[in-house]
């Protein structure tokens, strides 16, 4: 997949600077970034997205790229897990009252 056919809300993972990710709006569609864990994303691609971070407690510099991308992914899912039903569920107990 080519860049122009990404959606075009793009989220970076940065390891500092960026929107933390729990103030992040993860409406899709979307796309997240993540560079390697030695250099991370060519600056180029950087300032093409909305940068976010996952804040690290403690003397943590930063995340495995596959641990950054996991939770990136959970929180994703959790957010559409909890978004409230698109229409009425027939009764005040959901389906069938």
């Amino acid at each position: 997949m080519g860049w122009s056919e990404l959606p075009e809300r793009r989220i970076a993972l940065v390891v500092r600077g960026g929107e933390p990710l729990a103030d992040a709006e993860l409406e899709p569609p979307l796309a997240f970034l993540l560079g390697s864990e030695r250099e991370g994303l060519p600056e180029a691609l950087v300032t093409q997205c909305h940068m976010v971070t996952i804040p690290t407690p403690g003397a943590a510099e930063s995340l495995n790229v596959a641990a950054a991308g996991a939770i990136a992914l959970y929180e994703l899912g959790r957010r559409a897990s909890v978004q409230p039903f698109p229409c009425d569920l027939g009764g005040e107990g959901g389906p069938g009252g």
